[in-house]
């Protein structure tokens, strides 16, 4: 058995978590929740798997892969300091 680590790239994303399965069982796979790093945006699993050929999916809790951010607020360029400057004189 070796050490392999999943990544997922989703930084609006709450939760994630993997489903693995060998290729050879016709059952279900059993689900991982995965750790996020706030800090990069990816949510990692690592898991010890024998040799073989395996299937996985990525479960996410959003339904969909982007959730916008606020508009990012603008100065307000009427109260500018200059402009009050040339206005006085």
């Amino acid at each position: 058995m070796a050490p392999f680590t999943f990544t997922l790239f989703a930084p609006y994303n709450k939760q994630a978590a993997l489903r693995l399965k060998h290729a050879s069982v016709r059952m279900f796979g059993v689900d991982i929740l995965m750790e996020k790093d706030e800090s990069d945006g990816y949510f990692r699993a690592t898991v010890d798997l024998a040799d073989g050929i395996f299937h996985y999916q990525f479960k996410i809790q959003t339904k969909s892969w982007f959730e916008q951010e606020p508009e990012p607020t603008l100065p307000n360029y009427d109260d500018d300091e200059y402009k009050e400057m040339t206005q006085e004189e």
